[in-house]
């Protein structure tokens, strides 16, 4: 091979991994944007069903068979509380508005018991 083509075949594996990596800081940006969205909106939900969240809720994300975000943390009376957002896909929960997400489902639990199930997070739900 000349230098020419060994020249031209580093630069582009160097592309190829530069834009994967791009890729994967933008799907982990994304999923840290919308985690925090949820764990705010959350807050807000539970607080409305009379249980004030004791810091924040801790939200992961998981790609399946759906696409979920599940939040976790304890009330003000320290009782655990849960809530998870499904979706079919990824793009399918939205957020046209800062303040509210709209899913499959989303299921808000205090102590195991179910305080909340609809298909949007926030305001205007």
């Amino acid at each position: 091979m000349s230098k020419r083509t060994l020249t031209l075949a580093a630069a582009t594996v160097t592309a190829v991994l530069a834009v994967t990596a791009c890729d994967t800081s933008a799907k982990e940006v994304g999923d840290a944007s919308l985690r925090t969205l949820v764990s705010k909106l959350g807050e807000v939900s539970f607080k409305e069903e009379n249980h004030t969240i004791d810091g924040e809720l801790s939200c992961a994300t998981s790609d399946g068979k759906s696409y979920t975000i599940t939040c976790t943390g304890h009330d003000t009376a320290k009782k655990p509380v849960r809530l998870v957002v499904k979706a079919d896909r990824k793009k399918d929960v939205s957020s046209s508005k800062p303040d509210r997400i709209r899913a499959t489902s989303v299921i808000g639990t205090v102590d195991g018991k179910e305080v909340f199930s609809q298909k949007c997070l926030g305001s205007a739900c």
